[in-house]
């Protein structure tokens, strides 16, 4: 880190120094990185002195001190990364007609079944989303400390008022997701799906079973 200091300011550069924090959600792997890049101070007070020639902190007769203002600005500005990558099984089913239903690994879903036998292919590959979104984070700082009177020996009061004030501000350089490649995908052996009657249908075929075999018994009988 490179400290200038001049007249009323503060400056601190800082060469590159990062602090990574990295965490597993389940299966997302998550990684923040944070990058500072300067902080910038200047004395407001002092520059309130310079340019209109009243002290704003002083002492009076060796006994009494005072202060109008104090008041300091900060400025901070980093580069702030958050990276996050989600490997998910997949797997894929491919009819006979080359139609494709793809879906989670243990999730399901909703497949309209033809009315004839038909094979399926599966095939299993992983979705991998990378996801990097990187900005530009300045946050100001602002403190304010003013009216105070100190006497030695004596005592003080003040300041009458004080408060500090900061806010954050984010500006997006880069924010983008895509999938890495480099992940063989692996079919397996094909399978054969058979419709199964639906429950009307199947009683149906069973009065018309019944109906058949009671015809058949009163041919017998006669």
């Amino acid at each position: 880190m490179l400290n200038i200091d001049k007249q009323l300011g503060l400056v601190d550069i800082h060469t590159p120094g990062s602090s990574v924090n990295s965490t597993f959600n389940g299966d997302i792997f998550e990684s923040q990185v944070s990058t500072p890049l300067f902080d910038k101070s200047i004395d407001v007070d002092s520059a309130i002195t310079d340019a209109t020639g009243i002290p704003m902190n002083g002492r009076v007769l060796g006994l009494i001190n005072y202060s109008i203002l104090d008041s300091e600005l900060e400025i901070k500005s980093g580069i702030d990364q958050s990276f996050s990558f989600d490997p998910t099984l997949m797997v894929s089913l491919t009819d006979e007609n080359g139609g494709v239903s793809s879906f989670k690994v243990g999730d399901s879903m909703d497949f309209i079944m033809p009315d004839y036998a038909t094979d399926l292919t599966p095939t299993f590959w992983m979705d991998n989303t990378f996801v990097n979104n990187t900005g530009i984070d300045i946050t100001p700082y602002l403190s304010i400390s003013a009216l105070s009177l100190n006497v030695s020996h004596i005592g003080g009061i003040g300041p009458l008022y004080r408060n500090t004030l900061s806010s954050t501000y984010g500006i997006p350089i880069y924010n983008n997701s895509f999938t890495l490649e480099g992940f063989d995908s692996y079919t397996a052996q094909n399978f054969e799906i058979r419709p199964i009657p639906e429950p009307t249908t199947m009683l149906l075929f069973g009065t018309g079973i019944i109906g058949l075999a009671g015809i058949r018994r009163r041919r017998k009988k006669e």
